[in-house]
């Protein structure tokens, strides 16, 4: 049997084509010839697996993005060059707060020491919330006992916030470079007494408090360019902690108090409406 082989040639044309098929050599093969190809349109190609007839479903517009402005910063005289604005910008705000009389540390647990004579071993802490305008910012302080403070034991530590107004004992004092005392008791448990001396951490107008297990009455008063530091690093909203803080050595009855009723006057700043 003869054998064919055939040639394939493609000539281009518009996008058609002609084909035609000769014969390599020899033999009686016979020429054919293949008509040429219809030229097809984009438009009528349709793709493989074409869509053409189903219509995508709407898709939900996304929401529009939040912007959260940055909050700004408030340094120490910022607050300051707010607080002394002038009077009709600021608001006293008279306030009460009581602190239960309490006893017994919790000698070993809780982040206390052991009992060790003289030293700062245990505490234990009660919290109050003062209560300002929205928007408000707090300029002065002023505390008054309601009534006399007859008896703790072993020492207080009055703090607005964290940081410290005013402690009963010279060794519980420690101060950072702006002058303020942010109470860590991790630091200063195990540390001996020093002098029981009740003394201001911040400036102060007036500064009388109690001393170790001897009655007194409370009288404190901070002005705005004392208190901006701890306003400032506090970033304080219209609530504000206040606790009082009890320090025991080594007896049962350490860590004890019989009841601090304070009246709290609160003069804030208050943006224009």
């Amino acid at each position: 049997m003869l054998g064919m082989g055939w040639v394939l040639g493609v000539v281009a044309c518009d996008r058609g084509a002609t084909f035609s098929e000769t014969p390599a050599s020899g033999g009686g093969g016979q020429s054919r010839t293949q008509k040429p190809a219809t030229a097809v349109k984009d438009a009528d190609v349709e793709p493989q697996n074409s869509n053409k007839d189903r219509t995508p479903p709407p898709v939900d517009p996304a929401p529009p993005a939040v912007v959260v402005a940055p909050a700004t910063p408030r340094t120490s005289q910022q607050i300051v060059d707010l607080c002394t604005q002038g009077a009709s910008s600021l608001k006293a705000v008279d306030l009460k707060v009581s602190f239960p009389a309490t006893q017994d540390c919790k000698f070993g647990q809780d982040g206390n020491g052991p009992r060790v004579e003289a030293h700062h071993q245990a505490q234990k802490v009660q919290e109050e919330v003062l209560n300002l305008p929205e928007r408000s910012t707090l300029c002065d302080l002023a505390v008054e006992s309601l009534s006399v403070v007859t008896r703790f034991d072993d020492d207080l530590v009055l703090t607005l916030g964290d940081y410290v107004l005013v402690t009963t004992d010279t060794g519980l004092k420690y101060q950072d470079a702006e002058g303020l005392m942010k109470w860590d008791f991790a630091r200063l448990r195990g540390k001996g007494w020093g002098d029981k001396v009740a003394s201001c951490v911040l400036p102060a107008e007036q500064c009388v408090f109690p001393t170790h297990d001897k009655p007194g009455a409370v009288q404190l008063r901070f002005m705005a360019g004392a208190l901006a530091g701890v306003v400032a690093k506090s970033d304080f909203k219209t609530q504000i902690p206040m606790k009082l803080i009890t320090l025991g050595d080594n007896d049962d009855g350490d860590c004890e108090h019989e009841g601090l009723n304070l009246k709290v006057r609160a003069t804030v700043h208050l943006p224009a409406s």
